[in-house]
């Protein structure tokens, strides 16, 4: 039987929803993400929380915020608040999907009219990053969240900018992280040079 995640040390303006580990989503590399309580705003929200207290996880953490606020779009989950819990890790509050990933869905999928509107609509996401000088570089069905609004249709929301790199910035870090399936041939060799829309685009086809 899988072990149940240790409840995170929370600030005093968010609380599990529900108690405890059933108030866990999932999990990463670098942070976990738990459904809380906004308890100033009174709605649910998504707090990913890092494993690392290190300062340079922490400066990485406030960048992605950084360029997720710079992209306002109705397919680009939108980030509430940034901060450090009690015990000093990083968090990022984000919008909470209801029908979590696409990768939850994976064996389940969409009928066919529905999986093309989704489609479009990532790619709206990526053109309103692109036309800001962002390149998101971790396109994958982890990544894309499924909600159903009011009218239940269902919205595609691309998350997770922790390795989106701007490209107005010549200094950012260049190493390749992300999910070798996805990758196109120039971030699997490191040619950072040509990183570019299409690199997205490619791992588009990777979700398809």
């Amino acid at each position: 039987m899988a072990l149940r995640p240790t409840p995170p040390t929370l600030p005093a303006r968010y609380k599990l929803w529900p108690d405890g580990a059933r108030a866990f989503l999932g999990s990463g590399g670098a942070a976990s993400v738990w459904r809380v309580q906004d308890q100033d705003l009174g709605v649910l929200v998504a707090l990913k929380i890092l494993k690392d207290t290190r300062p340079g996880f922490l400066a990485k953490m406030e960048r992605e915020a950084v360029l997720a606020s710079r992209v306002v779009h109705p397919n680009v989950v939108a980030v509430h608040d940034i901060g450090r819990t009690p015990d000093g890790k990083g968090y990022l509050a984000f919008a909470l999907a209801s029908d979590g990933t696409m990768l939850d869905s994976a064996s389940r999928p969409p009928p066919w009219p529905e999986l093309l509107d989704l489609t479009l609509q990532l790619l709206d996401a990526l053109a309103a990053m692109h036309a800001r000088g962002i390149l998101h570089l971790d396109v994958k069905l982890s990544n894309l969240l499924l909600h159903r609004g009011p009218d239940q249709k269902l919205q595609l929301w691309l998350a997770d900018l922790g390795v989106a790199r701007a490209l107005w910035d010549d200094d950012e870090d260049k190493s390749v992280v992300g999910t070798v399936s996805y990758m196109s041939p120039e971030r699997l060799t490191g040619q950072h040079h040509l990183w570019c829309p299409s690199t997205d685009l490619f791992a588009v086809g990777g979700v398809l």
